[in-house]
């Protein structure tokens, strides 16, 4: 078994930084697997269909999910997806052929064999878990996942309530016996239960695919309502966006003696619900065609950056929006560790 953390505190760019983000994780961890230990594996055929004409087959335990190694190659016009496997089983493990000194020394790398290997005799796998503590993300929620078969986490869950923190928690093979049983279907989508409230809006799922929806979906699966009297009294809230200049050029000057051109626009943003008081805000949207060195692996293109409103009506909003662009990216490189100096 084996445990180390993440600390996750560093990558928050914007933004109130938590308290704690870390990560913990656990490897190696035994399965549970009580019920297979003591009447046996299930050996059942399992694969896919494509529509490309592409299947495949091979063998897993049809409760506890873990396949023999090699799990096997089976024919696919032979063996359909939830049959009983009656084939045979090897004996032994074979062995991977031996590595090639030399390029001039290689040899073609067998395929893997077609009939199933032994069962694992000590099944492992890991699970991980994430503690925020501090505001994260707004509102409050919790939700549960059930992973598809091919999903790297067989189950999730989570709990948020800001600005008090976070908890998040996954395993990647432990509980695949549930997962087998509520969610072994062929779209191969997650399924996830969760009710949340952000914003003045209340969301739920039941039984909703992770990562799509459909018009054919009944009500109840995924829907939200706006529970705010705000917005029944006084109307919705909505953002209303004005540009007041045209493309106007400006240049970001950094501490490295580096100079990148930029394309700038005045904005007016009007921020209100139909029936009450507005507020206004200014910002500069900026792009860059060459981008903003931030990282090693990583510029900026473009964002956008509040300005003051004496700036803005004043007509000097594009120097101190310069200004502005110029200490974020110098704050995003000291988070970083980004000299440009040693990258060039």
């Amino acid at each position: 078994m084996h445990g180390f953390t993440v600390n996750y505190r560093k990558d928050h760019r914007r933004g109130p930084t938590p308290l704690l983000d870390r990560g913990y994780f656990l490897s190696g961890l035994p399965r549970l697997i009580a019920l297979c230990q003591l009447l046996g594996h299930k050996p059942t055929i399992d694969g896919y269909d494509s529509k490309y004409g592409k299947s495949a087959r091979w063998v897993s335990c049809a409760r506890c999910g873990i396949r023999p190694n090699p799990q096997g190659r089976l024919d696919a016009t032979q063996w359909a997806i939830g049959q009983r496997y009656t084939g045979p089983f090897l004996t032994e493990v074979p062995q991977p052929p031996e590595k090639a000194r030399q390029l001039e020394d290689a040899k073609p790398v067998p395929l893997p064999p077609t009939e199933p290997g032994p069962w694992p005799t000590n099944p492992t796998s890991s699970i991980g878990a994430q503690l925020i503590i501090g505001p994260s993300f707004g509102g409050a929620g919790i939700e549960l996942k059930v992973g598809s078969p091919a999903s790297e986490q067989c189950l999730a869950a989570h709990v948020r309530i800001h600005p008090l923190g976070a908890l998040y928690v996954h395993t990647e093979n432990h509980g695949q016996f549930i997962q087998k049983y509520l969610n072994n279907s062929t779209d191969w989508e997650s399924r996830v239960i969760g009710l949340s409230v952000d914003q003045g809006t209340l969301r739920w799922k039941v039984w909703a695919r992770r990562d799509s929806s459909s018009i054919h979906d009944p009500w109840w699966m995924n829907g939200s309502i706006n529970i705010d009297p705000r917005h029944y009294l006084l109307g919705p809230n909505r953002g209303h966006c004005t540009p007041l200049t045209e493309k106007t050029p400006g240049t970001v000057y950094l501490p490295d003696g580096t100079r990148h051109d930029i394309t700038l626009t005045l904005e007016r943003w009007t921020h209100g619900r139909t029936r009450g008081r507005k507020t206004t805000r200014w910002m500069a949207d900026w792009t860059s065609r060459a981008g903003i060195p931030v990282r090693f692996d990583r510029s900026v293109h473009g964002a956008s950056i509040e300005i003051g409103e004496e700036a803005a009506k004043s007509g000097q909003w594009a120097q101190q929006a310069c200004a502005a662009i110029a200490a974020q990216c110098v704050q995003d490189r000291v988070r970083y560790g980004y000299e440009a100096s040693a990258a060039a």
